[in-house]
């Protein structure tokens, strides 16, 4: 797969093509590069994908739909965290015996494409808002590694992969601040080929701090 545009909110700027032809390049060599282009559209972002593993990070809202938590598993192993705490958190458990809380029904955090369920997990422990269990690798169709976290304005997430997806082993497009940047390989169509602080000419026709 090739990322043309980044699946993150509010990120038109995150567009390949549209990179290629209007950022103004501090440099670019054949298969990525950094451009110097406006602030905003998004302010932070980034979704990539580096063989066997895709990532994405934005800004989120401090406080829906959570503070800070997550979720991670990875083989056997899986963890829980969110403040205020999940719906159907339990007060305390402790090796999968609930020794105070309710009815844990209404949990259902959603890690990508999956949507766990309390009982599927051997919970060694869970206090409050945060836990670590253990199961089967794979049981119950989990992923084998996935990780999404909150952390007030900060989202961020990364999962397994297929390595080369569409003869494409490496792709990405993020921005920080007035710093564009994009990778991909093999290179993709279009890009500028090789520049250096906007030279040569007729490549792009962006200038410094122009792209949005």
């Amino acid at each position: 797969m090739s990322i043309k545009t980044a699946d993150i909110p509010g990120a038109p700027g995150l567009d390949q093509q549209k990179m290629f032809k209007e950022l103004w390049w501090c440099n670019y060599c054949f298969c990525c590069g950094r451009g110097l282009g406006g602030v905003g559209n998004p302010f932070i972002g980034s979704e990539a994908k580096q063989i066997c593993l895709h990532s994405k990070c934005f800004l989120d809202d401090i406080a829906k739909p959570y503070f800070c938590g997550g979720m991670e598993v990875c083989l056997c192993m899986t963890s829980h965290c969110q403040f205020p705490a999940q719906e159907g958190s339990p007060t305390c458990v402790c090796c999968n015996k609930k020794c105070a809380g309710g009815d844990t029904g209404a949990w259902k955090p959603v890690l990508f494409d999956y949507t766990a369920a309390f009982d599927q997990t051997f919970w060694l422990y869970y206090l409050l808002c945060l836990g670590c269990g253990v199961s089967s690798p794979g049981a119950d169709k989990r992923p084998c590694f996935a990780e999404q976290q909150k952390q007030l304005c900060i989202n961020k997430g990364v999962k397994l992969a297929t390595p080369c997806e569409e003869g494409v082993l490496c792709t990405g497009l993020g921005t920080f601040l007035c710093f564009w940047d994009q990778l991909e390989i093999p290179p993709a169509a279009g890009n500028p080929g090789f520049q250096c602080c906007g030279f040569p000419k007729g490549k792009s026709s962006g200038t410094p701090m122009s792209y949005k």
